[in-house]
């Protein structure tokens, strides 16, 4: 049961594509949020060289935890219907 539920007239097909962006979104924007937050005003992330370097670690691991955040609380926060 989601806190806020947002009922949507609309075709199935739009609903899913309104769901996905809206999901998308939120992985974007806490990902950014976490990049901030560790490189602050250095604000370069390095993703080349060498093969798994720790920034593309980084990014990777924020990434899943963009995903985990967005399925654990987003999704039960707001429900697109």
């Amino acid at each position: 049961m989601a806190i806020l539920n947002i009922k949507l007239d609309l075709d199935d097909s739009y609903v899913r594509l309104i769901k996905d962006v809206y999901k998308w979104l939120i992985i974007i924007i806490f990902v950014h949020l976490l990049l901030c937050i560790t490189y602050g005003e250095k604000g370069s992330i390095n993703l080349v060289g060498e093969f798994l370097h720790s920034d593309f670690i980084t990014l990777m691991i924020y990434i899943v935890l963009g995903f985990a955040f967005y399925y654990l609380v987003m999704e039960r926060l707001v429900e697109l219907d």
